[in-house]
């Protein structure tokens, strides 16, 4: 039997999805999202802005031609989680809903999208690998790469991501237990 939602609307539980998606996000609370407004669907290209590089001139200087740039992105994934809800359990369970239900559904799309950020490590141009047991150097050692690269450090939004293993290494090393 189809949902007959009557006067309950789904937009109240998608939007209580989303607080609870911006709370959980790992990686995906990293990334930009000044995209495209227009609505869109799996297959649609989208456009994002991308600021423009400057360089600060002695001045009086010569007034600088705006030239904003955009980078075409296809959307080639779509995830979600769906469930049916009759008008009698929206009616009569709607917090228990929110606290039993959408809660565990966003985290599940908050741990998919995680998922699949984390695996983008391939396209980052300045990575490093861990050749042999991680070392207290291979973390300074990226954070240096960082600072070249001028990525914001002073933010707080500088992050490191490491597989088990490492997470292991770096919780048996004394740099990372002991604090000085």
């Amino acid at each position: 039997m189809p949902n007959v939602l009557g006067p309950y609307d789904p937009v109240d539980y998608a939007q209580t999805a989303l607080t609870w998606l911006r709370k959980t996000l790992g990686f995906g609370s990293r990334v930009y999202r000044g995209y495209d407004r227009a609505p869109a669907e799996k297959g649609s290209v989208i456009t994002l802005r991308r600021p423009q590089a400057y360089t600060a001139t002695a001045m009086p200087a010569t007034a600088t031609a705006l030239a904003p740039e955009s980078v075409n992105i296809t959307l080639d994934q779509w995830f979600g989680v769906t469930i049916e809800l009759t008008d009698k359990e929206q009616a009569y369970t709607k917090d228990m809903i929110i606290q039993e239900q959408i809660a565990p559904m966003t985290y599940a799309l908050a741990t998919k999208i995680d998922e699949l950020l984390a695996l983008r490590y391939r396209d980052i141009p300045w990575s490093a690998s861990v050749a042999s047991a991680l070392a207290v150097s291979d973390i300074t050692a990226a954070r240096k790469t960082l600072s070249q690269n001028g990525c914001p450090m002073g933010d707080g939004r500088i992050s490191l991501a490491l597989s088990p293993t490492l997470m292991k290494e770096a919780l048996d090393l004394a740099a990372f237990t002991q604090h000085q």
